[in-house]
């Protein structure tokens, strides 16, 4: 009997241990749980990172195309800064020209026969292969614009000659940067085979100088007249005929002496080609005391405006007198016939 009480007492107590056994194990693994539990956040931070950094990726494309599109955009730049070098340098050189003309009477030159020559160029002359007739070209400065516009109409009394007026305004010999009568004349020989040349020029090399030589001194005459020679040498390889009408008289002093030490330099640089024939015009706009005169009497006794205001351009019936004066002297080596009266 005791026997089996203490057979049921060891089994109860068997018991007893194994469910305190099973209570510990139950709180061991809550306690494992909780510890992995803190891991779980931080997968749940580094699963929440992606969405931040997610945007980076969509602002840098965003940022990437202005970047992109400054090399694009900046691309036209040095071809706008080429556009702009050229106006900027023309301008520099066109500056310039004014400034050579130092005094009042050579200032304004460039701005009495500004909008003559506007209309100058109208005549395109004869095509360049095939041509019938006769064709005159005037080339030089501001004066010459006057002579080419008063020649082309009296042209137009003759028969089968064409006229091409292309003087142009503050131009000359020495200032080439601005406009290179050389290759102008190149140009017009090979473009329209004209069968003479009328040059008027020198009003503004006259107010520059040349390496250094005053405008107007000896050396500066004996430079001028070298440059006059390398203009006249195109035509005369080309066998064209030029004939250079002397400047006129002008009313500045200081501004004559200067315009007649050029017409000096070009005469010299004139008599050296057979092809060359000066015009001197000095007498025809001078008294009898060979003083400025801005009128004189006509042949029928009438006084008539020759100079206009600036004391250096003519006036219309200026520019036909000089105009009359260099066809007379064409007429000896072009053939103009005039047109038959109707």
């Amino acid at each position: 009997m005791r026997a089996a009480i203490r057979l049921a007492l060891l089994f109860s107590l068997v018991f007893s241990l194994a469910g305190c056994f099973g209570e510990a194990t139950k709180n061991v693994s809550p306690s494992r749980t909780a510890a992995v539990a803190p891991p779980a956040p931080t997968p749940a931070k580094a699963t929440a990172a992606p969405p931040a950094a997610a945007p980076a990726p969509e602002v840098q494309p965003v940022q990437a195309q202005p970047v992109k599109a400054e090399p694009d955009t900046a691309a036209p730049a040095p071809a706008e800064a080429n556009a702009q070098a050229a106006p900027v340098e023309t301008s520099a050189e066109v500056a310039a020209t004014p400034a050579e003309s130092s005094d009042p009477a050579a200032k304004s030159v460039q701005v009495a026969a500004l909008d003559a020559s506007l209309s100058a160029p109208a005549s395109s002359g004869p095509p360049a292969s095939g041509k019938s007739g006769k064709h005159i070209a005037v080339v030089g400065d501001s004066l010459a614009v006057g002579v080419g516009m008063t020649m082309e109409q009296s042209l137009k009394k003759f028969e089968n000659v064409a006229c091409s007026p292309m003087g142009k305004v503050s131009t000359g010999l020495i200032a080439k940067k601005y406009f290179n009568w050389e290759r102008t004349l190149e140009n017009l020989i090979r473009d329209k085979h004209p069968d003479a040349v009328v040059v008027v020029m020198g009003g503004n090399d006259s107010n520059n100088n040349i390496g250094g030589k005053a405008a107007g001194s000896d050396s500066w005459k004996e430079a001028y007249s070298e440059k006059v020679k390398s203009f006249l040498k195109i035509a005369d390889d080309a066998g064209v005929l030029v004939y250079w009408a002397g400047l006129p008289i002008m009313r500045d002093e200081g501004y004559s002496k200067r315009v007649e030490a050029a017409n000096d330099a070009a005469k010299t640089a004139c008599q050296t080609f057979s092809n060359c024939i000066y015009i001197d015009s000095w007498a025809m706009f001078a008294d009898a005391n060979g003083r400025y005169a801005a009128e004189k009497a006509g042949g029928d006794g009438k006084v008539v405006s020759l100079r206009a205001k600036d004391g250096v351009h003519l006036t219309m019936t200026g520019y036909d007198y000089l105009c009359r004066e260099i066809l007379d002297r064409v007429a000896k080596n072009v053939e103009l016939q005039p047109k038959s009266k109707q």
